[in-house]
């Protein structure tokens, strides 16, 4: 595939990556393969082998034989908005929401996961773009992103950082709440506005 090589410094000391290249696939501006480095000398490389766009796909490929102790959740963005205040009343821990988002993002909708145990996702959007914020009580639980995640404080927020060319991610837990942050913005916005959660 014809590729862009893409090469970067950061101009500020206080920038998350101090360097990196990228290649990407012009055609549909999709990094292939790349290499940054973070703060505190965190090394990150991602390569695809192989990749087939605009092609149909089985529904059986998103079919997982998990293990009993797996605990699973169901989530339907498209269900009844849940206002603050009821978020508020029905959460077993501290709901504390981002102030800071770039321009142009509004806040459409709360969604409360469907089962016992309340947790909830905070849509925001603008035009294709979203934020989604889902809060839940820190049981000691760790989920995956939490594990394979690059290190990365924001602040006095300890959590971890999961990239991908299309969707990123940062987990963190602070006074009893864990916070998943997921968006298809890069992930210096991400962690931007994960910094303006105040505990």
């Amino acid at each position: 595939m014809p590729t862009v090589g893409l090469e970067y410094t950061a101009k500020h000391k206080s920038a998350i990556t101090k360097k990196g290249t990228v290649q990407v696939y012009d055609r549909f501006s999709f990094p292939l393969s790349g290499d940054m480095l973070f703060n505190k000398n965190v090394h990150y490389q991602f390569r695809f082998d192989n990749i087939v766009f605009n092609r149909d796909i089985d529904d059986h490929l998103f079919e997982l034989d998990l293990p009993k102790s797996v605990i699973l959740t169901r989530w339907d963005m498209s269900s009844a908005d849940v206002s603050e205040a009821e978020m508020r009343a029905q959460a077993s821990f501290d709901c504390r929401l981002p102030s800071k988002f770039p321009p142009g993002f509004a806040h459409e909708r709360t969604v409360r996961v469907d089962g016992p145990i309340p947790a909830f996702t905070l849509v925001y959007r603008r035009g294709p773009q979203f934020v989604l914020v889902s809060m839940v009580k820190d049981t000691g639980l760790r989920p995956a992103s939490e594990e394979i995640g690059i290190p990365v404080d924001v602040g006095d927020l300890h959590g971890r950082l999961l990239i991908s060319p299309t969707l990123s991610s940062y987990t963190f837990a602070k006074n009893g709440t864990m916070v998943i942050l997921t968006s298809n913005l890069p992930f210096d916005e991400i962690l931007t506005i994960a910094a303006s959660i105040s505990f």
